[in-house]
Parts: C-alpha cells; sequence; structure tokens
C-alpha cells in the first residue's frame, strides 16, 4: 500500500524510549515513523551502530546534544544523526512531534539498533540543566 494516513498507523510504545509514542512503517530500505513526546521527557542517550538517521520537527521544540554540539530544535527544523553519534534531547515545549527516517530498514523496528550511550548520565545531567534554564 503506497498511501498512508497517520491517524490509521498504530501507536506503540519502545522500551528503548518508553516516554515516547511512535507510528512507524518500513519499506525495503529505509524505516520512518511519528515519534510524539511531552515536556520534560527525555531522549535517553544512544547511538545507532548501522544506522543514519533524519530527524524533521513538525512540532515543539526540543533541548538537543548531538555528538559534540547542542542545539535548541524547533518546528521546521531537519536534524541529520550519522551512524555511530551520540544523541539525546529534552522537550522544551508542551508535545513534540517528529518526523524520523533511518536508513537501513532492518526489521523495521524504530529501535532495533539503540546503543545507550556510556556516557549517558552525564548527557542527562547537561540536558536537565538546559531545561532548567530553557523553561
Amino acid at each position: 500500500m503506497p498511501f498512508y494516513k497517520r491517524s490509521e498507523i498504530k501507536e506503540i510504545t519502545l522500551s528503548a524510549q518508553p516516554t515516547a509514542v511512535f507510528q512507524n512503517l518500513s519499506g525495503e530500505l529505509i524505516k520512518v515513523g511519528f515519534v510524539t513526546y511531552t515536556k520534560g521527557n527525555l531522549r535517553n542517550p544512544h547511538y545507532h551502530e548501522n544506522e543514519e538517521e533524519f530527524t524533521y520537527m513538525i512540532e515543539g521544540s526540543q533541548f538537543m546534544i548531538l555528538g559534540d554540539e547542542e542545539s535548541l530544535v524547533e518546528e521546521g527544523d531537519l536534524i541529520h544523526t550519522p551512524k555511530g553519534t551520540v544523541h539525546s534531547g529534552i522537550i522544551t515545549s508542551e508535545k513534540t512531534v517528529m518526523f524520523v527516517a533511518k536508513s537501513p530498514a532492518g526489521d523495521g523496528n524504530m529501535a532495533q539498533d539503540f546503543k545507550e550511550a556510556k556516557n549517558a548520565e552525564e548527557l542527562i545531567s547537561r540536558l536537565k540543566e538546559k531545561y532548567e534554564e530553557l523553561t
């Protein structure tokens, strides 16, 4: 089926990112999905050893750490995460909706290649610090 209605895509949660709601689909070479978080929720610091990722912020904002860089990401922003790059974020608006595309598709699970960052605690501390500053 080449046409999809977002309202008809099943909502799921994934143990790797339990504070998010995912609606995902998979093709032969790429997997895509809508990901929704609410204010104050963290995207667990992680990397993808075998996947590269593009994220388009449809709604809301988050403070994000991507490798050695930090930025407030807002509606209309596009983020490229090369494979192997540690990334994380904390939601600064009431809600965010992101469109995520990852390649390769693998088994279609958006968290298939999720690897926890070794410095996760340090990154979570930094995210919480910025959250307090920004909200």
